[in-house]
């Protein structure tokens, strides 16, 4: 007891030694405007560049770059008075931080910081020195040109009164850490998007596919929340071995959490996502191969503050969040906590019990601390715990109808195996510790260390019908650490990182087959190519399965004997058949893979204008699997795998009891590889407002050991990717935004996907994919904002691939040719677009309003790889509204929406488990869904 009150006063004085540091205030143009009305102009410093000073500046600021290696020598020899206020800004507000934060330590007590710099203060007015105000006015009608050429709207809009344009709601300047580094992203010469939380909540933004839609080039699918897919420009993440890595790599608050069970992150008290574009591998790591979506949460702030928010809606639909910031010591140590969970049932009738399929049920919960024990050393620590669980994803059929006799899936009536109980969980816990040490103005080192473990387990109905035919199940369970140091350093031309990390991920994966092979029989006829004519049936014997009134038809014994008998069978083989029956099958697989990485980045300013970029990544990784196949306790043996004996000619085994996952001892395997990546780029800051850029990087993807239904362990070789870009960004606060980029990209060994009887991974020689991205905003007036994107991306196979097969029939090995060349990837529309408006009115001095309606178009889409025209989905298009509500005295925001308004029909997914045995089922999109939201902030 004594050493714990010993320890308190310890730590107590600790804190207290460190809390007499200068308080920094940032201040809104109006306040900045009043405190120098109090204090005066004699400590106003700008810290912008000397040319951009002589262009303009606040009348008696006194110009100090920030950049000079001096910097706080020439402070200094301003003799400023310590104990009265010292003022800063720049151009944007990012450089006066920077420069308040090297400055705290020098005795200052008080430090105003203009917030968003020298532009919110020209917006609202604010006087300034400008050395040619004729060329400002030229400039702002040149805009306004710009907005009649790109977007054609009415000349009322665009004539605005010059008390409107004081009035003009401003685009905000996007800060952004891509490239390890608090910057504009602006200057980042990456096609990249970055997303607020102010944004997301705008726009009722919710799960991560609504998320895309607002990202050129991006698609998110959501299917299962244990396994989400995310494509960036045609390249898709959705691995299914243990060892597999993902080509778009996720991170929560820097941390990679890229294992698909991982992935999905609830948007829920974002600060921002930052979704980058093209191989990453330099800036975040391994698994980057194609792009990296990183999801930054709001941390702890030094007010005291929070929210409350409630939802309801149609498929009974239910949200609480909760969020409170507390200071427990005044720019020293804070807390944020908070919790969200949503519910809303699900879409798609279970006609065979009261449960339906493809709701929502998720719980968010966690806790941020800040802790800065000196002016130059930050401490984050951020747990976070996600819990999904519904009752499982509506894997629907076309082919046979439900227990009503209908097959239209969007009916969205199914009718699924009776008194089986399916659903999707999956829990993740997540700790991470960022530490960042600033030596001096010119260095720092940070240090993140995170630890997750994630359990995921489902279970769904693969041939989407009545009978028991498919009936499949998966567990996983990841832990996952990682840790990671970095050097950041900043001289007069040269700034960037060197760096080092180690990762490791362990992976428990089982997969359990559970058919009844008196139904799965009727479809495994079709694949060994029996006709319904032996028996006087018409069409395929799989239709069999179920009546057309959607009763399920089990196969009889004497059917199977009597087509083998037709074969020539002797009698006594045929006796030695097992009885059709209910049975069960389970593979355990295990990995263990670890990666070392050592990286480096930096840029190089050949002049104040243009900029050298160059990084590389060395990568030391480690992959060992573990596969087994055990008979399980009390299941009978397979008729069907009995069967394929006797049709490829071999002798049959009533001994081996499995048809889909043979019996296997354990077999392991290891490897190790290196491998290296890299980028180069070049930038030039045409102006303040708009960047010209193009690079080269390169990209891959590690080798992936997949095991076989035979217990076999093969390897695909790595995945690479060339890719060349150019990008042209253009911001101008307060009315435009616009980005383009332009990409060509090669790759050699491609690893395409097929469903041949099992998963199985292709290793095609070549593929090509380029296109374009386009991204804008507009503020036309201070009552309406327009935004909108554009993608272009063609994505294609150069080459077939051969591979060594079996003859069903016969058993004999062959040559299998999977036709792909000229295939689309899948998941991948050759264009795409979404457009949308912020429409805003005041219906009084308490009361704003804000209408915002979004429309999302994409063209066709193929499910596979092989471009089955049956497992497609045409171009379709997307309606939301949203009109929101803002009590502002009150503080509370209460928000009406509407998701696919028109009722749109179309899927999410197509072929998937039952592709195996020739029953491919369908995930139909979700219908019209509306309701309202509030949020009451203190």
């Amino acid at each position: 007891m004594k050493l714990t009150i010993i320890s308190i006063n310890i730590i107590t004085a600790i804190v207290r030694f460190f809390t007499s540091s200068a308080e920094i205030h940032n201040l809104n143009p109006d306040e900045f405007e009043e405190k120098l009305n109090i204090f005066g102009t004699e400590q106003l410093i700008d810290v912008s560049y000397p040319r951009e000073f002589k262009e303009n500046h606040i009348s008696g600021a006194i110009n100090i770059n920030f950049r000079d290696s001096d910097f706080r020598e020439q402070i200094a020899a301003l003799a400023l008075d310590k104990d009265k206020p010292i003022f800063l800004y720049c151009g944007h507000g990012v450089r006066s931080k920077l420069s308040a934060n090297r400055i705290r330590k020098m005795g200052f007590t008080t430090i105003f910081d203009l917030d968003k710099g020298l532009h919110s203060w020209m917006e609202v007015g604010k006087p300034t020195n400008s050395t040619n105000n004729e060329e400002k006015d030229q400039i702002e009608k040149n805009m306004e040109l710009k907005k009649t050429l790109l977007l054609g709207f009415t000349a009322a809009c665009l004539t605005l009164t010059a008390q409107e344009t004081e009035n003009v709601i401003n685009l905000e300047e996007v800060i952004v850490t891509a490239q390890g580094r608090e910057e504009r992203m602006l200057v980042v010469p990456i096609t990249m998007n970055s997303l607020s939380g102010n944004f997301l909540e705008t726009t009722n933004t919710t799960d991560l596919t609504q998320l895309s839609n607002f990202v050129p080039g991006l698609n998110v699918r959501i299917q299962t929340p244990y396994r989400p897919t995310f494509v960036i420009r045609g390249l898709t993440s959705d691995e299914v071995s243990p060892t597999a890595q993902p080509r778009v790599s996720t991170y929560f608050n820097n941390a990679p959490i890229s294992r698909a069970s991982m992935a999905k992150s609830n948007l829920f008290d974002m600060e921002r996502v930052e979704v980058v574009k093209g191989p990453q591998g330099t800036l975040f790591g391994r698994g980057s191969q194609i792009g990296g979506i990183n999801f930054i949460t709001r941390k702890p702030a030094s007010d005291f503050g929070g929210y409350v928010g409630l939802g309801v809606g149609n498929y009974g639909m239910t949200e609480v969040q909760g969020v409170i910031n507390v200071p427990v010591i005044d720019n020293k140590l804070m807390f944020r906590m908070g919790g969200s969970h949503q519910y809303r049932d699900g879409y798609v009738e279970n006609l065979s019990s009261n449960k339906n399929l493809g709701g929502i049920n998720s719980t968010d919960l966690r806790f941020s601390a800040r802790y800065l024990p000196m002016n130059n050393f930050r401490i984050d620590l951020i747990v976070d715990y996600q819990n999904d669980k519904d009752n499982g994803t509506p894997f629907m059929s076309k082919r046979f109808p439900n227990s009503e006799g209908v097959t239209n899936i969007f009916d969205f009536k199914a009718s699924f195996d009776e008194g089986t109980k399916f659903f999707n969980h999956r829990e993740l816990l997540g700790t991470m510790l960022d530490m960042n040490y600033r030596i001096n103005d010119r260095n720092s080192i940070t240090s993140l260390t995170s630890f997750h473990h994630n359990f995921a387990d489902a279970r769904w109905d693969g041939d989407g019908t009545q009978a028991p035919a498919i009936d499949f199940a998966e567990s996983v369970k990841v832990n996952q650490f990682t840790q990671e140091f970095r050097w950041n350093f900043t001289q007069d031309r040269l700034n960037g990182f060197i760096g080092t990390s180690f990762w490791r991920e362990d992976v428990s994966q089982k997969y359990q087959f559970n058919p009844d092979e008196r139904y799965l029989m009727w479809l495994m006829m079709d694949a060994f190519g029996v006709t319904g004519d032996a028996f006087g049936m018409p069409g395929k014997m799989g239709n069999n399965m179920i009546l057309p009134n959607g009763t399920p038809n089990p196969m009889q014994d004497m059917m199977v004997a009597g087509m083998l008998m037709g074969m020539g069978l002797p009698e006594q083989m045929v006796g030695m058949i097992p009885p059709l029956s209910a049975r069960s099958e389970l593979k355990e697989t295990s990995a263990i893979n670890s990666a070392f990485d050592l990286f480096v980045n930096f840029d190089f300013s050949i002049t104040d204008r243009l900029i050298f970029n160059v990084g590389a990544r060395a990568i030391w990784d480690k992959l060992s699997i573990a596969d087994m196949v055990n008979p399980v306790d009390g299941s009978p043996a397979s008729t069907i795998g009995f069967l394929t004996q006797v049709m490829q000619g071999g002798m049959p085994n009533p001994n081996n009891p499995n048809f889909l996952f043979a019996v296997s001892p354990l077999v392991e395997e290891s490897k190790n590889y290196f491998a290296a990546t890299y980028r180069t780029s070049l930038k030039y800051l045409i102006n303040n407002n708009a960047t010209v850029f193009g690079g080269f990087s390169t990209g891959r993807r590690p080798a992936v050991l997949q095991p076989t239904i035979t217990g076999d362990i093969v390897e695909a070789a790595p995945e690479t990717v060339n890719s060349f870009d150019i990008g042209f960004k253009y911001f101008e606060r307060g009315h435009f935004s616009f980005d383009a980029g332009l990409f060509y990209q090669t790759y050699r060994d491609f690893q395409a996907t097929t469903f041949d009887n099992f998963y199985t991974i292709l290793p095609v020689s070549k593929a090509t994919s380029y296109g374009a991205e386009f991204n804008k905003s507009v503020t036309l007036c201070r009552h309406l904002d327009v935004f909108g994107n554009y993608a272009f991306i063609h994505a294609r196979f150069n080459d077939n691939v051969v591979m060594p097969g079996t003859d069903p029939t016969t058993g004999q090995p062959i040559e299998v040719t999977y036709k792909l060349k000229d295939n689309h990837f899948r998941l991948t529309p050759d264009h795409s677009f979404t457009f949308g408006l912020n429409a805003r009115a005041r219906l009084s001095r308490n009361i704003g309003m804000v209408f915002t309606p979004t429309y999302t178009y994409k063209s066709k889409i193929y499910f596979e790889d092989n471009n089955d025209p049956d497992l497609t989905q045409a171009g379709h298009g997307l309606l939301n509204l949203n009109l929101g509500f803002n009590f502002i005295q009150q503080r509370i925001n209460v928000s009406l929406f509407a998701n696919n308004v028109t009722n749109e029909k179309y899927i999410i997914s197509a072929g998937n488990t039952g592709l195996m045995f020739h029953a491919p089922t369908f995930v139909p999109g979700i219908p019209t869904t509306f309701g309202v939201r509030a949020r009451w902030s203190f």
